[in-house]
């Protein structure tokens, strides 16, 4: 719909890991853009943070997915003051790189 309309969709994604119900997987929008042979376009947009599924809201870790080129020259402006440390940067890439270790945690969210 927000396509048809010439309006930007933001898709919030920061609760994608945290299903708390067996059986059911959280659907992203760039899932339901692949599911109809599509890509996301210029005007559609997907935020994710770890302060949510990894309880890391003190670390201040997050993305954006955009396929708009004049979003992401700006946002990489704003990337030289906005930088996370090479600490954080070093333990994430270490936790995150154990791939079990991830789906063993976020999988524990459900009940």
């Amino acid at each position: 719909w927000a396509d048809a309309q010439g309006m930007h969709l933001v898709s919030d994604e920061i609760y994608g890991a945290g299903v708390f119900e067996p059986g059911v997987e959280h659907v992203g929008l760039g899932k339901v853009a692949a599911e109809r042979g599509r890509r996301l376009g210029n005007r559609a947009h997907v935020v994710y943070a770890l302060s949510k599924d990894f309880a890391s809201s003190g670390l201040r870790v997050g993305t954006l997915y955009s396929e708009n080129q004049p979003l992401l020259v700006a946002m990489n402006k704003l990337n030289d003051f906005c930088q996370i440390s090479a600490h954080t940067q070093h333990a994430l890439s270490s936790i995150l790189s154990d791939e079990k270790w991830v789906v063993r945690h976020t999988c524990s969210s459900i009940p």
